[in-house]
């Protein structure tokens, strides 16, 4: 490169965002022992670093989407008119 030229910009490293397995847990409203299942299932990955456990925001994000979408979808099926009490949650 030729003196006087500038250096071409690189981007940034986007890194995923992450959250302590104890932060989703407060999310979802769970205990982390779920939080562990959950992961043990495959519904969410999880991220080591350092000594910690971790599992990415948008993982998180998606997995509200679908439990929403489902929920939508059952209570569409209900039928006008039907109560639609909400579901008990379990832990």
């Amino acid at each position: 490169m030729m003196s006087g030229e500038a250096e071409p910009a690189v981007a940034p490293l986007q890194l995923p965002r992450l959250m302590s397995i104890g932060e989703a847990a407060a999310y979802f409203n769970r205990t982390t022992r779920t939080m562990s299942r959950w992961i043990a299932d495959g519904a969410l990955s999880v991220v080591r670093v350092g000594g910690g456990k971790f599992v990415l925001v948008d993982e998180v994000q998606d997995l509200i989407s679908e439990q929403i979408a489902h929920r939508s979808l059952g209570r569409a099926r209900l039928g006008a008119g039907k109560s639609s009490r909400p579901q008990p949650s379990t832990q």
